[in-house]
C-alpha cells in the first residue's frame, strides 16, 4: 500500500474500510488531508529548503526544478463528493461536508497577511482513528484555485498525537503539503500566512510554547488568487461518529486573528458562522467572542 512521507517517520492516515465501502470509486491508496481523500500519488510534500511554482513545479534550494506529474486521479469530499482532477475547485462550505464549523468573513480586498493563534487542545477522550483539523485559512471568494492554511491536526499522520503543518491545495488537482512538527496540548501555535511579493507566499505554523521545535513552513504561489475570503476558524473531521471523539475538553480558540489590507490591520471583520451539515455538528458550536477572537466548542 502506498503512502506519504510528510514528516520524519510519519505519513498521512490513508482511508479505513468504511471509508471506502462509503465512497464509491476510492481506493485504499487514498489518504486523508485537510482538502478531503486525495490519491496518495496527488499529494507532493515540499522541504522546507524548497518553493512551490505557479506551474507547479517545486524549486529545490540548489535553483533547479522538481517537476511534478499532473494528478491522474479524482479526489472526494468527506461526504463523498467526486471531484477530477482537471475541476475547477468550488467554494467549500457549500459542498464540503467535512467542515463542520467554519467561521469567515468575505473582505472588500484582498488580504496580503493573516495571522492568528491556536491553542492545542487535550487529546480526544476516546481515539479509534478519527482525524480532526483545526485552521485559519484564506481563499479567493469569486475565483477558487487554492486555500492557504496552517493546519493544526490530530492523528493527522496516523500515531494519536497532535502535529502542526502548512498546506495549499488544490492546483491541478494536487494537493501541497511542508514539514510537520509535533506539538502538545496546551502550546500556542501562531499560524501565518504572508505575502512576500508579487504572486509569493509563505505559511507557517510556529509554536510558541516550545521554542526549540521547528516551524511548519510552506514557500508558494498564490496564483493570481484576491485572497478576499478569510477563515478565522475552522474544524474539519474525518472517521467521527461520538462526540466523545472530539477532545476531553474544549473550546479550542482562536485568538488575536488580524488580517491585512494594505499593510493595515482590518479593524472590525464581519464574521459569519457557517456549521457543516454532518451529524457531528450536534457535537460543535462555533462562538464569535469579538472582532480578533473565536472559539470552537465540543
Amino acid at each position: 500500500m502506498v503512502s506519504v512521507h510528510a514528516g520524519e517517520n510519519q505519513s498521512l492516515v490513508q482511508v479505513a474500510p468504511d471509508e471506502i465501502a462509503r465512497v464509491p470509486g476510492m481506493t485504499a491508496d487514498y489518504v486523508r488531508t485537510p482538502h478531503g481523500y486525495f490519491h496518495s500519488s496527488c499529494v507532493q510534500h515540499i522541504d522546507q529548503s524548497e518553493e512551490l511554482q505557479v506551474d507547479g513545479s517545486i524549486k529545490r534550494a540548489d535553483g533547479k526544478l522538481r517537476q511534478v506529474a499532473q494528478c491522474a486521479y479524482p479526489r472526494f469530499l468527506n461526504n463523498g463528493t467526486r471531484i477530477e482532477a482537471t475541476a475547477k475547485n468550488t467554494r467549500l462550505p457549500e459542498v464540503y461536508n467535512g467542515y463542520l464549523q467554519l467561521v469567515s468573513a468575505t473582505l472588500s480586498s484582498g488580504t496580503n497577511e493573516l495571522t492568528a493563534y491556536m491553542t492545542v487542545p487535550p487529546n480526544p477522550s476516546s481515539e479509534s482513528g478519527q482525524t480532526l483539523y483545526f485552521f485559519p485559512g484564506l481563499e479567493d471568494a469569486q475565483n477558487v484555485v487554492s486555500i492557504l492554511q496552517p493546519v493544526l491536526g490530530w492523528d493527522g499522520y496516523g500515531a494519536n498525537n497532535w502535529t502542526i503543518a502548512s498546506w495549499n491545495c488544490c492546483k491541478s488537482g494536487t494537493t501541497y503539503v511542508g514539514n510537520n512538527v509535533v506539538v502538545k496540548p496546551g502550546d500556542l501555535i501562531y499560524g501565518t500566512m504572508v505575502n512576500t511579493g508579487g504572486q509569493n507566499w509563505t505559511i507557517t505554523a510556529t509554536d510558541e510554547t516550545n521554542t526549540s521545535l521547528a516551524s511548519a513552513t510552506l514557500k508558494t504561489q498564490g496564483y493570481s488568487q484576491t485572497f478576499d475570503w478569510v477563515f478565522a476558524g475552522a474544524l474539519e473531521t474525518y472517521g467521527v461518529s461520538s462526540c466523545s471523539q472530539f477532545p476531553s475538553s474544549g473550546p479550542i480558540k482562536f485568538t488575536n486573528i488580524q488580517a491585512y489590507v494594505g499593510g493595515k490591520v482590518v479593524s472590525n471583520p464581519s464574521w459569519s458562522i457557517q456549521p457543516g451539515s454532518n451529524s457531528e455538528t450536534a457535537c460543535t458550536k462555533a462562538t464569535v467572542v469579538d472582532s480578533k477572537d473565536v472559539n470552537i466548542s465540543y
